[in-house]
């Protein structure tokens, strides 16, 4: 997808976000608390189990939320950065985990 979109930039003017989005950018948020907390844990079931709701919500998002197609262009940026950064904590946190993450799904 990210690719499709090509080069984007998020006009902070416009921006506009929902309850969706609103969602993944606390959930994205929580990252560095729970890699702090599995690596003070010894635990890495805490980071296997944060990827996984990261993966669930940004699922349910995209199942939801329109974002190649959203008409409104500062909306649709807005969804791509998430996206974006969704992809980069998703990749980080399973190499932390020993996992390679393919590029493409």
């Amino acid at each position: 997808m990210l690719r499709k979109a090509g080069s984007f930039d998020l006009d902070e003017h416009a921006l506009v976000i929902e309850a969706g989005e609103i969602e993944l950018i606390k959930l994205l948020a929580c990252y560095p608390q729970t890699i702090s907390e599995a690596a003070d844990n010894f635990s890495p079931a805490v980071l296997a189990n944060y990827l996984f709701e990261l993966t669930k919500a940004y699922n349910s998002f995209y199942q939801q939320s329109p974002i190649l197609n959203e008409a409104n262009l500062g909306l649709k940026h807005a969804r791509l950065l998430i996206s974006k950064n969704v992809a980069k904590v998703l990749s980080s946190g399973l190499a932390i985990l020993g996992i390679h993450a393919p590029e493409r799904m």
